[in-house]
């Protein structure tokens, strides 16, 4: 996603190209379908359209790509800061687990959900009418003290703590579980291939703003 407020014609042509290549796949797998996900929902009872499977294809890619990548950066800032948690975790990959859930909770890809009320609500004190948009800062939630989980801090205690990291509710992230099964795979293999890594000199993080998605700009890592 562009980290720019208004698409370019770069933006429009890649848009495009990302829809033609879509639409091809989606039209090569119902001709020869196999044993992948793009083909079965493409076959079978009750198969889906084309346009669904093209709106799926496009969420899959859209919603699960840019953020997933974000929390891949603060995973790897904070062990890159942290060499006692890097070998506690080598240790004990179990706790990956735990350690993916406390970066989504602290720093969510995706911190700010739009809504509409669709009724009268009062927040602050403040009568909001039905029909009002509103955002919802879920990464405030997350760090608002209202329990002993909700902290600015990493809480490494070796248990998995509900957060709004993914939303909830009915809007609930329906990619949560991929997330976790990606992040958890990645920085296991990662601390398994690079244990040890460090911050280049001087670096200062940085977010991308404006940004569809919350993510640093870069992160610059040594190792040997």
């Amino acid at each position: 996603m562009s980290d720019r407020p208004h698409p370019t014609e770069a933006d429009v042509a890649a848009a495009r190209e990302l829809l033609e290549y879509l639409t091809a796949m989606v039209a090569e797998r119902r001709r020869n379908p196999g044993p992948d996900v793009l083909s079965q929902v493409q076959i079978g009872e009750d198969p889906l359209s084309e346009i669904e499977v093209l709106g799926l294809s496009h969420l899959l890619i859209l919603a699960g790509l840019d953020t997933v990548t974000a929390a891949v950066g603060f995973s790897l800032l904070e062990l890159a800061r942290r060499p006692q948690l890097r070998a506690m975790l080598r240790d004990n990959p179990k706790q990956i687990r735990v350690f993916i859930e406390e970066i989504v909770r602290l720093e969510p890809s995706a911190p700010v959900a739009p809504r509409v009320t669709t009724e009268p609500v009062t927040v602050g004190g403040m009568t909001l009418p039905a029909g009002s948009p509103v955002r919802l800062c879920m990464a405030a939630v997350n760090r608002d003290g209202s329990d002993a989980m909700s902290t600015d801090e990493l809480v490494m205690d070796g248990k998995v703590h509900r957060h709004w990291g993914f939303g909830g509710g009915p809007h609930r992230c329906l990619g949560s579980h991929l997330a976790r099964l990606e992040l958890t795979l990645l920085v296991g293999e990662w601390l398994n291939q690079i244990p040890d890594f460090e911050l280049a000199p001087d670096y200062a993080p940085e977010i991308r703003f404006p940004s569809k998605s919350f993510a640093l700009k870069n992160l610059p890592l040594r190792w040997s």
